[in-house]
């Protein structure tokens, strides 16, 4: 109930009815766990709160969800694991460039004419030093 009541506090302050929630580690939930979720969802959505639910976590999650569907726990599995996003980590210089690329866009302090990579490296910005 005090984690319905706060996420619609924080909606309400936000002029917001969309709520994201994300939770991360969630391969290490239980059942019960899941349960709650499902019933703060609930919760929310009798309030016209719409709830987003983000599972993140390992691969163990979507066995988790192989074993709700089996055990025909749909109510959760149509709350909280709708849609499986596979992610990995940087790989190469290619998963990297756009991140950084960010960076060398993106002006600090703002209002500067200075990039995030000239004011925390500017040695290595100005080419003195080889990164």
């Amino acid at each position: 109930m005090r984690l319905s009541l706060r996420i619609r506090e924080a909606a309400a302050r936000a002029g917001s009815s969309t709520v994201l929630l994300f939770c991360d580690e969630a391969q290490r939930y239980n059942e019960n766990e899941y349960e709650w979720l499902r019933d703060v969802h609930d919760a929310l959505d009798r309030q016209q709160i719409k709830l987003f639910t983000f599972l993140v976590g390992q691969q163990e999650l979507l066995a988790q969800k192989s074993a709700l569907q089996i055990a025909c726990k749909t109510q959760i599995v149509a709350r909280l694991m709708v849609e499986e996003l596979s992610f990995h980590g940087i790989r190469n210089a290619e998963d990297v460039a756009p991140c950084l690329n960010g960076y060398d866009q993106t002006a600090y302090p703002e209002g500067t004419q200075w990039s995030f990579t000239r004011f925390y490296v500017p040695q290595a910005f100005d080419g003195v030093i080889d990164l």
